[in-house]
């Protein structure tokens, strides 16, 4: 029961971070951008590498993860009549996957800091704003029929 939940979630997630918006990253890297220069002051070279490696790797493991596991793993598909009853509106789809990139990234950076010290508190912080931001401004620019 509740992996069937969670994997229409996911699923569900999975579609609209690439059906609606898939423009997440792109916006996503330039709030990370600004947010790691201003609050970290770390040069702009680091941070548009940090920016990029962090949003690439959350995108490519959370593609890698609902395809491998609940597609190919376990065999389940998007069931269209239940997928909807996990997401009630757009604002929620698109601050839940922001959500789950908020995790992500925050995992990416707790795996780095050890090659790459950061402080680590105002790098979550910064994921959790930028992500934030990215959903608010994507949620201002869908149509409002979704």
């Amino acid at each position: 029961m509740y992996i069937n939940m969670i994997s229409q979630l996911l699923i569900s997630e999975w579609i609209w971070g690439l059906t609606w918006v898939f423009y997440h990253n792109f916006i996503n890297i330039l709030f990370m951008l600004l947010l790691l220069k201003l609050f970290l002051g770390i040069r702009m070279v680091s941070a548009v590498w940090l920016s990029c490696c962090a949003q690439l790797t959350t995108f490519l493991f959370f593609n890698v993860f609902v395809i491998g596991v609940f597609v190919l793993g376990f065999g389940l598909e998007y069931d269209v009549l239940k997928g909807w009853v996990y997401i009630p509106d757009k604002l929620y789809a698109t601050f839940f996957l922001g959500l789950i990139y908020t995790l992500l990234q925050s995992c990416f950076f707790l795996l780095i800091n050890k090659y790459y010290k950061l402080h680590l508190s105002w790098v979550f912080v910064i994921v959790l704003i930028s992500n934030s931001l990215t959903a608010l401004l994507i949620n201002l620019f869908l149509p409002a029929q979704l």
